[in-house]
């Protein structure tokens, strides 16, 4: 081999070093970047998907806004009639709204009305006043409105189960007072109002309670010591999203996860 044909043996492979150095380096440039991209996307469905929650939330404050400032309901904290309860506590009423529970408390944050609904059966269900009294007592700070225009809105434990609530102080129809009660209105967040949501943001929703055993004790732990949200790659193709959920007293109740295709 002549000096020539060294030259250029020694170009060539120094060419395919470099090359290949180059290679390594923009590969790890760029999926590495991806990977950030990623991950920034799945904090957002995150937030999405929050946002759509704290909706529900604000459509029951909505639903309230025309109840609770109502002189018929100002009257019947004091009366109790039953045309009242006839004319507005109807089944259409629970299914049309999606309302599972309606709760009046009087002045002193005892229940003085309630009515309980299961809209997969379309019907109600009796002999649930322990349960109304224990959710007033575990959260009184839905009976506690110091102002005319206070309202409450947000998720709770209740039987076990995410709730959805709102709470509104009420009062006559021009907004006068005194207060006379409180007013309650819940919706449970289960699988069927999930699905919505997940119809909403287009991606896979789940709920998780704090001490569900299809969690990874890692995720948990994370959550609870950083108070930030957490990204997960489960495989090549699907990345996951965790967050924290907050109560009405800023103490955290369940996990939400948000899946994604990567």
């Amino acid at each position: 081999m002549n000096l020539r044909k060294k030259a250029l043996f020694i170009i060539i492979i120094t060419f395919i070093i470099l090359i290949g150095i180059l290679y390594i380096i923009s590969r790890e440039l760029l999926l590495r970047s991806f990977s950030d991209l990623e991950k920034e996307y799945t904090k957002k469905h995150l937030y999405r998907t929050i946002n759509a929650i704290d909706h529900e939330a604000s459509s029951l404050n909505i639903l309230l806004s025309g109840w609770a400032p109502w002189d018929d309901t100002y009257n019947f904290i004091r009366n109790k009639n039953n045309t009242y309860i006839q004319r507005n506590l109807t089944a259409d009423f629970f299914i049309m709204q999606k309302i599972n529970i309606i709760i009046f408390t009087d002045t002193s944050g005892h229940v003085a009305y309630g009515k309980y609904f299961d809209l997969e059966k379309g019907k109600e269900l009796h002999h649930k006043e322990k349960l109304f009294e224990d959710l007033i007592k575990n959260y009184r700070i839905l009976t506690e409105h110091k102002d005319i225009r206070s309202h409450i809105e947000g998720i709770i434990l209740f039987n076990k189960s995410p709730l959805l609530i709102a709470s509104q102080p009420i009062v006559k129809s021009n907004y006068k007072g005194p207060i006379r009660g409180a007013l309650i209105v819940g919706r449970y967040l289960n699988s069927k109002e999930l699905k919505l949501i997940e119809k909403e943001i287009n991606l896979p929703v789940k709920i998780y309670n704090l001490k569900d055993r299809d969690l990874p004790p890692e995720i948990v732990k994370h959550l609870l010591d950083e108070k930030t949200g957490r990204i997960q790659i489960l495989n090549n193709k699907i990345i996951a999203g965790y967050t924290l959920l907050w109560d009405i007293y800023k103490k955290p109740v369940l996990i939400l996860k948000v899946e994604a295709k990567r």
